[in-house]
C-alpha cells in the first residue's frame, strides 16, 4: 500500500511510516499479555537449560509433543526461539526474582486456584488457568516482553509501573483481592503493590530496565554509526536526568 503524500498532510510518507511503527511497537511491548505464542516454550528452555527439551511445559501446548525415552519437544520455528533465547538469557537473573517473589507470596495467601479470565476463546482460558497453575504466568509474560523489545531493537524503549485506574477491571481486579493494594490513597494510584513488591521496588526494576537496554555496547554503537550526534547529545541529557532522579 502507497501512503498518499501531500503538503497539506502535517508528517510525510516517511513521517507517517514511523510514527505508525513506533506506535505498533509500543502496543506490543508494554502490554503483557496473559496468553503468547509457542515459540516461547523452546526459547525458555534454551535460556534456561541450554536445551531443547521442553519437558517441564508437557501438556500446555497441541504443539508440544513427547518422544518414549527423550522427553518433549516442539518443532514449530525454532530459529525464532534460538533468538529470543539470547535477550531473556540476559534478562533472565531480574525475571527470577520477580516470579520467585510472585510465586511465594500467592503461596502464603493460601491460593490455590487461578482468577477468571475473561476471554471468548476456551483454549487461551484453560491456557493461562494451567500457567498460573505450574506457576508460569508471570515468566511468560515477562519474557515475551524482553524477547520482543530487545529484538525489534528501537531507538527508543519506555517501561512503565501499571497504573489501576478507577472503573477498569485491573482496578477493581485489586480492590477485591486481599494479597494486592494500591501504593497510595489517592483518585489514581501511582501502582499496585503487595507484600513483595513495593512501589519503591518496582521503581528500581524499571530503572534497572531502562539502564540494561540503554547501555549496551550496540545500541550506543548503533547511535554513534548514525552520526546522529546533536540526537544522540539530547537522548543522553534525559537518560541521565532520568537516572539522578
Amino acid at each position: 500500500m502507497t501512503l498518499p503524500s501531500s503538503p497539506d498532510l502535517p508528517f510525510s510518507t516517511r513521517g507517517v511510516a514511523i510514527r505508525l511503527f513506533f506506535t505498533c511497537w509500543l502496543i506490543f511491548s508494554v502490554h503483557l499479555a496473559t496468553n503468547t505464542v509457542r515459540e516461547i516454550y523452546l526459547a525458555l528452555a534454551i535460556g534456561d537449560h541450554f536445551s531443547f527439551r521442553v519437558d517441564q511445559y508437557g501438556g500446555m501446548h497441541p504443539d508440544l509433543f513427547e518422544k518414549p525415552g527423550h522427553g518433549w519437544h516442539i518443532g514449530n520455528n525454532p530459529g525464532a526461539s534460538m533468538l529470543g533465547a539470547v535477550p531473556y538469557a540476559l534478562a533472565r537473573p531480574a525475571i527470577d526474582v520477580i516470579v520467585d517473589r510472585v510465586n511465594r507470596a500467592r503461596v502464603a495467601s493460601g491460593r490455590s486456584e487461578p482468577p477468571g479470565y475473561a476471554s471468548p476463546r476456551p483454549m487461551a482460558r484453560a491456557f493461562y488457568q494451567e500457567a498460573w497453575r505450574r506457576g508460569y504466568d508471570i515468566k511468560f509474560r515477562l519474557a515475551s516482553v524482553v524477547m520482543f523489545a530487545r529484538k525489534v531493537n528501537p531507538t527508543y524503549a519506555l517501561s512503565h509501573i501499571t497504573a489501576p485506574y478507577p472503573s477498569t477491571a485491573l482496578y477493581e481486579q485489586v480492590k477485591n483481592d486481599p494479597s494486592f493494594r494500591f501504593s497510595d490513597g489517592t483518585l489514581f494510584p501511582e501502582a499496585i503493590e503487595n507484600d513483595h513488591f513495593t512501589l519503591r521496588e518496582l521503581k528500581r526494576v524499571t530503572r534497572k530496565a531502562y539502564l540494561n537496554y540503554y547501555l549496551r555496547p550496540s545500541y550506543i554503537w548503533s547511535r554513534l554509526a548514525r552520526g546522529e550526534i546533536s540526537a544522540l547529545a539530547g537522548q543522553v541529557r534525559l537518560f541521565l536526568q532520568f537516572v539522578r532522579s
